[in-house]
Protein backbone atom coordinates (compact mmCIF):
# COMPACT_ATOMS: atom_id res chain seq x y z
CA UNK A 1 0.00 0.00 0.00
CA UNK A 2 1.40 3.42 -0.87
CA UNK A 3 2.44 5.84 1.84
CA UNK A 4 -0.05 8.46 0.61
CA UNK A 5 -2.93 5.99 0.82
CA UNK A 6 -1.97 4.99 4.37
CA UNK A 7 -1.75 8.66 5.34
CA UNK A 8 -5.21 9.33 3.89
CA UNK A 9 -6.66 6.36 5.78
CA UNK A 10 -5.25 7.77 9.02
CA UNK A 11 -6.72 11.21 8.28
CA UNK A 12 -10.20 9.78 7.72
CA UNK A 13 -9.96 7.50 10.76
CA UNK A 14 -9.03 10.45 12.97
CA UNK A 15 -11.85 12.55 11.57
CA UNK A 16 -14.36 9.75 12.21
CA UNK A 17 -13.41 9.48 15.89
CA UNK A 18 -13.13 13.22 16.47
CA UNK A 19 -9.50 12.84 17.58
CA UNK A 20 -6.80 15.05 16.06
CA UNK A 21 -3.72 13.06 15.08
CA UNK A 22 -0.21 14.35 14.46
CA UNK A 23 2.43 13.10 12.01
CA UNK A 24 2.34 9.62 10.50
CA UNK A 25 5.40 7.53 11.43
CA UNK A 26 6.78 4.62 9.44
CA UNK A 27 8.39 2.05 11.80
CA UNK A 28 10.99 -0.60 10.97
CA UNK A 29 12.08 -3.35 13.40
CA UNK A 30 15.82 -3.85 13.99
CA UNK A 31 15.64 -7.00 16.12
CA UNK A 32 12.84 -9.38 17.06
CA UNK A 33 12.47 -12.59 18.99
CA UNK A 34 9.62 -14.60 20.36
CA UNK A 35 8.21 -17.87 21.62
CA UNK A 36 6.11 -20.50 19.93
CA UNK A 37 4.77 -23.94 20.69
CA UNK A 38 5.82 -26.86 18.51
CA UNK A 39 4.79 -30.44 19.19
CA UNK A 40 3.62 -29.44 22.68
CA UNK A 41 6.95 -27.81 23.62
CA UNK A 42 7.67 -24.09 23.93
CA UNK A 43 10.64 -22.82 21.94
CA UNK A 44 12.40 -19.54 21.31
CA UNK A 45 12.20 -18.53 17.69
CA UNK A 46 13.98 -16.24 15.30
CA UNK A 47 11.16 -13.85 14.52
CA UNK A 48 11.38 -11.23 11.83
CA UNK A 49 9.37 -8.12 12.63
CA UNK A 50 7.32 -6.40 9.95
CA UNK A 51 7.24 -2.71 9.08
CA UNK A 52 4.20 -0.84 10.34
CA UNK A 53 2.76 2.65 10.43
CA UNK A 54 1.68 4.57 13.55
CA UNK A 55 0.11 7.89 14.36
CA UNK A 56 -0.14 9.59 17.76
CA UNK A 57 -2.90 11.94 18.83
CA UNK A 58 -1.74 15.54 19.09
CA UNK A 59 -1.86 15.35 22.89
CA UNK A 60 0.06 12.01 22.82
CA UNK A 61 -2.59 10.18 24.85
CA UNK A 62 -3.42 7.70 22.10
CA UNK A 63 -1.72 5.95 19.21
CA UNK A 64 -3.08 4.14 16.18
CA UNK A 65 -1.32 1.35 14.34
CA UNK A 66 -2.48 0.99 10.75
CA UNK A 67 -4.85 -1.98 10.51
CA UNK A 68 -5.92 -1.93 14.19
CA UNK A 69 -9.42 -0.60 14.81
CA UNK A 70 -8.89 0.37 18.44
CA UNK A 71 -6.27 2.95 19.37
CA UNK A 72 -3.66 2.29 22.02
CA UNK A 73 -3.91 4.44 25.16
CA UNK A 74 -0.64 6.18 26.04
CA UNK A 75 0.87 7.75 29.15
CA UNK A 76 4.18 9.40 29.88
CA UNK A 77 6.53 7.05 31.75
CA UNK A 78 6.60 7.54 35.53
CA UNK A 79 3.82 10.10 35.09
CA UNK A 80 6.49 12.54 33.86
CA UNK A 81 8.09 12.73 37.30
CA UNK A 82 11.55 11.62 36.11
CA UNK A 83 13.35 14.10 33.86
CA UNK A 84 15.16 11.39 31.88
CA UNK A 85 11.92 9.62 30.96
CA UNK A 86 9.56 12.51 30.18
CA UNK A 87 9.87 11.80 26.46
CA UNK A 88 9.00 8.10 26.82
CA UNK A 89 5.42 7.04 26.11
CA UNK A 90 3.98 3.77 27.37
CA UNK A 91 1.09 2.64 25.17
CA UNK A 92 -1.29 -0.27 25.73
CA UNK A 93 -3.54 -1.86 23.14
CA UNK A 94 -7.16 -0.78 23.14
CA UNK A 95 -8.08 -4.46 22.94
CA UNK A 96 -6.75 -4.97 26.50
CA UNK A 97 -4.91 -8.04 25.23
CA UNK A 98 -1.39 -7.54 26.54
CA UNK A 99 0.10 -5.85 23.48
CA UNK A 100 2.14 -2.77 24.34
CA UNK A 101 4.66 -0.32 22.96
CA UNK A 102 7.24 1.97 24.54
CA UNK A 103 8.12 4.95 22.35
CA UNK A 104 10.81 7.64 22.63
CA UNK A 105 9.42 10.89 21.20
CA UNK A 106 12.94 12.36 20.82
CA UNK A 107 14.81 9.51 19.11
CA UNK A 108 11.75 7.77 17.57
CA UNK A 109 12.99 4.42 18.92
CA UNK A 110 10.47 1.87 20.10
CA UNK A 111 10.14 -1.39 21.99
CA UNK A 112 7.02 -3.36 21.08
CA UNK A 113 5.62 -6.50 22.66
CA UNK A 114 3.08 -8.44 20.67
CA UNK A 115 1.93 -10.99 23.17
CA UNK A 116 -1.15 -13.15 23.39
CA UNK A 117 -3.10 -14.26 26.42
CA UNK A 118 -3.55 -17.51 24.48
CA UNK A 119 0.20 -18.15 24.47
CA UNK A 120 2.41 -19.28 27.38
CA UNK A 121 0.22 -17.82 30.15
CA UNK A 122 -2.81 -19.82 29.06
CA UNK A 123 -0.79 -22.73 27.59
CA UNK A 124 -2.37 -22.02 24.22
CA UNK A 125 -0.92 -22.22 20.76
CA UNK A 126 -0.46 -18.51 19.94
CA UNK A 127 3.00 -17.02 19.56
CA UNK A 128 4.36 -14.04 21.46
CA UNK A 129 7.08 -11.72 20.23
CA UNK A 130 9.04 -8.62 21.18
CA UNK A 131 10.89 -6.28 18.88
CA UNK A 132 12.94 -3.11 18.93
CA UNK A 133 13.26 -0.62 16.12
CA UNK A 134 13.04 2.97 14.93
CA UNK A 135 10.44 5.09 13.19
CA UNK A 136 10.72 7.84 10.59
CA UNK A 137 8.31 10.64 9.79
CA UNK A 138 6.67 10.51 6.37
Amino acid sequence: MSRKLIYCLFLFAGAATGTAYADVLYCQPKLATGFFKKDGEWQRGGFKGERFTIKFSEDLTSMKIAGDERPYSCEVAYEGKLERSRHILLCSSGYINGEAMQFNTKTLRYHRSVTSIFSWVNDGGDTSAIEIGTCDKF
